[in-house]
């Protein structure tokens, strides 16, 4: 089953969203996204509060 992720739950008003089979690849999108759009370099705590907004 994929997983999913909306970057909402971090980022209030980003509407971006992505998927993947397995969360470490979600995560490295993430991680990207993170990196690229909001210029932001993802804390411990803040990979932790991802992880648990993922869906699937």
């Amino acid at each position: 089953m994929a997983k999913s992720y909306t970057c909402s739950s971090l980022v209030k008003d980003c509407t971006w969203s992505t998927s993947a089979n397995d969360t470490a690849t979600l995560m490295k999108k993430i991680v990207a996204h993170a990196e690229f759009k909001h210029d932001l370099q993802l804390s411990t705590a803040d990979k932790i509060k991802i992880q648990s907004s993922i869906k699937g």
